[in-house]
Formats: structure tokens, C-alpha cells, sequence
């Protein structure tokens, strides 16, 4: 199963298989200037000026849904497989748009 999202910062639209690791996000990460940071169970991200931080949960991109915003590494164009060299640590906020051929109601 590959699913759609769309980067939020930088509105790309791309597709990512099922098993990519993912993280839920708290509905306040809603548009950050750039990549989120992560430090164990927390996110900070820099959103209007402010860096702001919010707990996060792992997940996985096949347990989401449409309308979902998650964390996701890379660029929309790196696969799993090419995320070696990347920082760990820098995640991008996008949201789910379809999952199995479902979109958002």
C-alpha cells in the first residue's frame, strides 16, 4: 500500500509505502517555518517567530488517515532507503491526503 501526502512547509505532493516510520504530531504543530526537531517524546519547531514544542508518538504511515498530519523524514523525494546521511533528528510536518484510495471527507 503507498499513500499521498503533501509537505505542509513545502507544499510537494509525493507518496511513501505503508511500513514508513512516522510520528503523530499535537494539533498546535500547525504551520512551522521549517523541519521540526526532535528530542526524545518532544517536537520543536520555529512557527511564527516562536519555537514551540509539543509531545509526539511514534507510529507508522500505514496506521494513519486521510486528513492526519504526522512527522515524516526526508525530503518528499527520499525514499526510506536513501535517508542514511540525512539528521536524524529533522522531521517535516505533512498531511495525509490518501490512504488506500481514501481521501478526506
Amino acid at each position: 500500500m503507498t499513500i499521498r501526502l503533501r509537505d505542509v512547509v513545502r507544499k510537494e505532493v509525493f507518496e511513501r509505502p505503508a511500513d514508513e516510520p512516522i510520528f503523530r504530531v499535537p494539533y498546535d504543530l500547525f504551520r512551522p517555518d521549517g523541519a521540526a526537531r526532535l528530542n526524545g517524546e518532544l517536537a520543536q519547531w520555529l512557527e511564527g517567530g516562536a519555537m514551540r514544542t509539543g509531545r509526539i508518538a511514534k507510529g507508522k504511515l500505514g496506521d494513519t488517515v486521510p486528513g492526519e498530519r504526522v512527522l515524516l523524514r526526508g525530503a518528499p523525494g527520499v525514499l526510506v532507503d536513501a535517508l542514511e546521511g540525512l539528521p536524524e533528528d529533522e522531521w517535516w510536518l505533512c498531511e495525509v491526503e490518501v490512504v488506500n484510495g481514501k481521501t478526506a471527507p
